[in-house]
């Protein structure tokens, strides 16, 4: 949200009001308390590193590529979504995904088992519907204010993990979810006054 807040006035013209950008700066913190990344919150137990995983700098720095990836992303489909219906969009969206993605898992084939295979149609289930709202979504309103929502995507991923897999958040993670919700909030209900 915030790489399309500060694109989308250099490509979509609409420049987000204030209260847009009050929002998105307060959950964006929400975020952070959220994630709390070790470079920020320090860990008395000192750097925890998964020797198998990428280092945190690395997931940190393909997580920013997505992000300016997303914006850039978001920003065509308003665009496209002035011309295109939201259907014919994620339909082309998905199409390509799934030749990209294809092609990538030939490097690696591997069968799943049926319970993963489920969940992979579900995902890709849940992840249609989800392309097929957002892009109504940013056909219908301004990016700034579309992109400003999507920080409640860390809410719910919370939410469902303390559900289906038994996470707790803990004292900051639950704070930083409140800020969320009132960044979502503050975007959804103060809107700009007419000129």
């Amino acid at each position: 949200p915030d790489f399309l807040a500060a694109g989308a006035p250099l490509v979509l013209k609409p420049r987000p009001r204030g209260a847009t950008m009050i929002a998105i700066a307060v959950a964006l913190a929400g975020v952070i308390l959220v994630a709390r990344p070790s470079f920020l919150f320090h860990d008395p137990r000192g750097p925890v590193e998964d020797a198998t995983g990428p280092s945190e700098a690395a997931t940190i720095a393909v997580a920013v590529l997505a992000a300016l990836f997303t914006a850039i992303a978001m920003m065509m489909l308003r665009r496209v979504g002035q011309s295109e219906s939201a259907e014919a969009v994620a339909l082309h969206y998905s199409i390509f995904a799934a030749l990209t993605l294809t092609v990538i898992s030939l490097l690696d084939p591997k069968l799943p088992t049926l319970r993963d295979a489920i969940f992979i149609v579900l995902a890709g289930l849940c992840g249609g519907f989800g392309q097929l709202t957002l892009t109504r979504a940013y056909t219908l309103e301004a990016a700034a204010r579309v992109s400003g929502m999507g920080y409640l995507s860390v809410v719910a991923s919370a939410l469902l993990g303390a559900i289906a897999l038994g996470e707790r958040p803990g004292a900051l993670a639950i704070c930083g979810m409140a800020l969320v919700i009132a960044g979502g909030l503050i975007v959804t209900f103060v809107r700009p006054k007419p000129t």
